[in-house]
């Protein structure tokens, strides 16, 4: 997303609470949610631009998607389990891809928040740009928690699927150093 009045550019990961920074910055999508910074420097100098998004723990990140409206349909109709749905399942049509390096490059980057900081991210952000993003705005992100049960995300996993997705981010988990 393109915020020419505050001369930013937010990348806009799926499952990482996005929509309420869209809603606040109120600025241009270019054809749709979850664009990639690759795809926007195409069309815009974007060095002028304070560049920022938003990651999270990849095992987290999969069971949000796994309980994400999109797939839970498709999960729900096929009856399929979660097993099946790491080995098959592919980016939303609306999705730039699955790793936080499809979405950008770390170096093209100025801020890269974490879903798990969120609110001192946030604050940082605010600051740089000069309009506050206000982490208890955040309905999107309350929605997300409520969409699967209370469970922690590491209750879902046994050995294998932990592994998948150990391997699946693996480009992720080395770089931003998460943990399972």
């Amino acid at each position: 997303m393109i915020c020419h009045k505050h001369k930013c550019i937010f990348i806009h990961i799926p499952r990482t609470g996005g929509t309420s920074i869209e809603n606040l910055l109120g600025g241009v999508n270019e054809r749709g949610k979850h664009k990639s910074l690759f795809s926007l420097e195409k069309k815009v100098d974007i060095s002028s631009f304070f560049k920022f998004s938003f990651i999270r723990n990849p095992w987290d990140i999969t069971i949000s998607k796994y309980f994400a409206p999109y797939y839970r349909k498709i999960n729900k109709l096929s009856n399929k389990s979660f097993l099946y749905f790491l080995e098959n399942y592919f980016p939303a049509p609306n999705e730039a891809g699955d790793s936080f390096h499809d979405y950008f490059d770390p170096s093209k980057m100025d801020f890269i928040g974490r879903f798990e900081t969120r609110e001192t991210d946030l604050a940082y952000i605010s600051n740089k740009i000069g309009i506050e993003l206000d982490p208890k705005f955040s309905v999107k992100q309350k929605e997300m928690q409520r969409s699967r049960s209370k469970k922690h995300y590491t209750e879902y996993y046994d050995e294998e699927t932990k592994q998948i997705v150990a391997e699946k981010y693996k480009k992720d988990i080395d770089y931003f150093g998460y943990k399972f």
